[in-house]
């Protein structure tokens, strides 16, 4: 794991310069990548919703606080409940991270339109459902941000997960076209595509394609990075929390491969 604090306990985090009182809702953030970046900005001082599908997926953190609200980004019935709470507690939201995902593997030639209306419901449809509710609290923020999560399948991909590779691509357009609606609100709109990264996702990704051994699998994928190794979600985490702060004002529109230079990396 990244440590993320001193041996005298003290939190060790790029000085992000939020806002005092600065507010942020992550969709995902029951774990993995989600609850990293909830976590880390409820340490720096962000007042932080973590909205995740499940009622009881609401881990404990050591050092800072999360606010827990129940919906699935399917459903904009739900979102819309979950954003009336912020807009109960707040004026405003300044950064939004949209990162609830989900994934269903098979060849192209098998994928179920079942599957891949599934997976566009949450990766592409519940992106949607979030900026049509959440947008008036953005635009009521002094400098709103969005951070969208897809995937370096966006980019380059593999085998059976074409329609999951589909969904995250029609997400990155998504968020560039975002970009152009919203600079003249003063928000700002950018997309992280993460490779490889130690989350209960990917690990149910080992255990169904590879069952005789799914901890190997991960291994070999580690060793096919050039720093030889999978991502852990606090890594990724750093990114979009950049990317939603005013270190980064002047980034919109724009695409931040976190990978472990997977993709830099000709298959041989």
């Amino acid at each position: 794991m990244v440590d993320i604090s001193s041996t005298k306990g003290e939190l060790r985090l790029p000085l992000f310069n939020f806002p005092k009182n600065s507010v942020a809702l992550v969709t995902g953030a029951g774990s993995g990548i989600g609850f990293a970046t909830a976590t880390l900005l409820s340490q720096v001082g962000v007042i932080t919703y973590g909205l995740t599908k499940i009622a009881d997926d609401k881990p404990e953190i050591s050092h800072g606080l999360i606010r827990w609200l129940v919906a699935d980004v399917s459903d904009r019935d739900q979102v819309d409940s979950a954003i009336s709470r912020v807009r109960e507690e707040h004026e405003s939201l300044d950064f939004l991270v949209s990162n609830a995902a989900v994934v269903r593997h098979a060849p192209v030639g098998d994928v179920l339109i079942s599957d891949l209306k599934y997976m566009l419901d949450t990766n592409l449809i519940g992106y949607f459902n979030l900026m049509g509710s959440a947008l008036p609290l953005l635009k009521k923020s002094k400098a709103a941000s969005v951070v969208a999560v897809s995937s370096i399948h966006a980019q380059t991909t593999s085998r059976m997960v074409s329609g999951y590779a589909a969904t995250k691509g029609a997400l990155v357009s998504a968020v560039k076209a975002s970009a152009l609606d919203l600079g003249a609100d003063g928000i700002r709109v950018n997309v992280v595509l993460p490779g490889s990264v130690d989350t209960p996702m990917l690990r149910a990704s080992a255990n169904l394609r590879f069952p005789e051994n799914p901890d190997a699998q991960i291994d070999e994928w580690g060793r096919s990075h050039p720093l030889g190794r999978i991502l852990e979600p606090e890594e990724v985490a750093h990114a979009i929390i950049f990317l939603g702060s005013p270190m980064a004002s002047g980034i919109t529109g724009a695409t931040l491969i976190v990978d472990g230079g997977l993709s830099a990396k000709l298959a041989l």
